[in-house]
């Protein structure tokens, strides 16, 4: 099955640190080096304001993120699911996102990867998704199934419905943990880093979540510099062992989608071949 989980949060390490995970992709993690003192002097303005309301600045990002109507994004997602909690990853996902009527579509670039393509559209079926495997059964050729958008879940192949996919649900649940832990909440702005794939700069946040209420309480968030939009996340668990990460690359907002994005390979095939919507 193909589907997306989100958790989000994002670790530091010094320098660039690269995470071998139990991955049937063949990649390797790249996370971002650990955030440094000001190197500008027009850093160290931008790091005094940021510092002084790191959740202030941290609400904004969501508000822009949750302004956005529609995006293409490459998504880096690693993660522990299943009843054994094995490190799956990191695995890179092309989306095609749009906010209303709400429509995802992913597709899986690692050829390694056993997932194919996909599809969420409120709008045909909002609470199914369709996906396809990247091989079928016996040396078949995989074929499109629709299931319960639950259904994922309850496999253990993904945390969380494909609907909280986005860069605006990434910054709404955080910011929900965050509430929900309160003052004893731990949050800080490190300055600038980079992210490894694309050498971008990026504002780095850490927090510590109480434990053992939050399982998982290390918690870093990075936001483009240049766009002020999410760029990525990374969670650990309380013996700082790798829970999970995720990282937005190649954003593009100004696209136009239209319905037809939102349909996986072979039911665009279907519809271009046929002139008929594709079959449910």
């Amino acid at each position: 099955m193909s589907l997306f989980t989100r958790s989000a949060a994002a670790a530091l390490l010094p320098g660039f640190v690269f995470l071998a995970s139990c991955s049937s992709s063949g990649n390797k993690l790249a996370l971002p080096g650990k955030g440094g003192e000001p190197v500008t002097e027009a850093h160290a303005d931008e790091a005094r304001r940021i510092s002084a309301d790191p959740r202030g600045f941290l609400l904004d990002v969501e508000r822009r993120a949750a302004a956005l109507e529609q995006y293409t994004v490459q998504f880096t997602r690693t993660e522990r699911r299943g009843l054994l909690r094995t490190l799956e990853g990191p695995e890179r996902i092309a989306c095609w996102y749009r906010r209303s009527p709400l429509s995802i579509r992913m597709q899986w670039l690692d050829e390694e990867v056993k997932y194919g393509e996909s599809a969420y559209s409120a709008k045909a079926a909002p609470d199914r998704i369709r996906y396809i495997p990247r091989r079928g059964l016996l040396g078949l050729p995989p074929s499109v199934s629709e299931v319960s958008l639950q259904t994922p879940v309850t496999w253990g192949e993904s945390r969380y419905p494909m609907t909280d996919f986005g860069l605006a649900r990434m910054m709404a649940r955080t910011r929900e943990s965050m509430d929900t832990a309160g003052p004893d909440l731990k949050l800080e702005y490190r300055g600038l880093t980079k992210i490894p794939e694309t050498g971008r700069d990026v504002h780095h946040f850490h927090a510590l979540f109480p434990h053992p209420r939050f399982p998982n309480p290390y918690l870093d968030i990075y936001v483009d510099r240049e766009t002020g939009l999410p760029a990525g996340s990374v969670v650990r668990r309380a013996d700082e062992t790798l829970d999970a990460a995720y990282f937005y690359t190649d954003l593009r907002t100004g696209v136009s989608l239209r319905d037809e994005d939102f349909l996986i390979a072979a039911d665009r095939a279907r519809v271009t071949a046929l002139g008929a919507p594709p079959a449910r």
